[in-house]
């Protein structure tokens, strides 16, 4: 196991929940499961502790990841900035999406 990793059967059945919600729908990755790493421990810490997360930077951090040749090409917000559009009452069917051209 590389330096920095835990495995999931180490955890306790509520913590395997919160870390199949964070590797599935919250910050998605691509391959191993079974691992825990850094970031998704930290982000369990600050989620069970109820601590606020700064969601618009770990949104957008994320997509800055995979951008710049992140390994990991999971990308599954479309969700989660749905379910925002949603809240404010904003239609997305109506919005018209012109392409620049800089």
């Amino acid at each position: 196991m590389p330096k920095g990793y835990m495995k999931v059967c180490a955890l306790k059945m509520e913590n395997r929940v919160l870390h199949w919600i964070i590797a599935h729908v919250l910050r998605p990755k691509f391959g191993s499961f079974a691992r825990v790493g850094n970031l998704e421990v930290d982000l369990m810490y600050l989620l069970k502790n109820g601590t606020k997360v700064d969601w618009h930077h770990f949104i957008i951090d994320r997509m800055f990841e995979i951008k710049n040749g992140g390994k990991t090409p999971a990308l599954s917000f479309c969700s989660m900035i749905g379910a925002i559009l949603d809240n404010f009452g904003i239609v997305a069917n109506d919005v018209v999406v012109t392409p620049r051209f800089l």
